[in-house]
């Protein structure tokens, strides 16, 4: 079996009787079967197989998936354009969160306003339509934009009735 780092990819060692003359990577090694599956690990572990020195070396695994490797610096590295993304996507999912909690809240509170409304509503109703209703508001004070350093709050623990 052979490895090229450079694309992190195995050939097979018959690789070229069954492919274009000179279509191997110029940095194909052979390798044995425990690099084989060591290397087979890593690499489905979101990690890099790399050299130093004709060493073979493995990476820590991708911190996450904005992050690329550096093939000069032999780390992990994110460019402003990746973090840029990272936090837009950190922004949206805080957003999405809130319009569903928002969502849940809303569901509790009508049926507990109705009850209110009509004159209906016991006072463990009246009490849990504020709770619900505090909850709301501080949903809706919730800056998105320092996500993903949210302190949410916790809902109103709903009583057994």
């Amino acid at each position: 079996m052979r490895f090229s780092v450079s694309t992190q990819s195995f050939y097979d060692d018959n690789y070229e009787e069954n492919a274009v003359v000179n279509d191997l990577p110029s940095d194909v090694q052979a390798i044995d079967d425990e690099q084989y599956a060591s290397f087979f690990n890593a690499i489905n572990s979101d990690q890099v197989v790399y050299l130093v020195a004709d060493e073979f070396r493995i990476s820590q695994p991708r911190p996450d998936k904005y992050y690329a490797w550096d093939i000069t610096s032999k780390t992990w590295t994110m460019t402003d354009a990746a973090a840029a993304q990272k936090s837009a996507d950190l922004i949206a999912d805080a957003e999405l969160r809130r319009t569903t909690l928002l969502s849940a809240a809303g569901t509790a509170i009508s049926p507990l306003q109705d009850a209110v409304d009509l004159g209906m509503a016991t006072d463990a109703e009246t009490r849990r339509l504020t709770e619900w209703k505090k909850y709301r508001v501080l949903l809706m004070r919730i800056d998105t934009s320092k996500a993903p350093d949210i302190e949410w709050p916790v809902p109103p623990v709903e009583q057994a009735s």
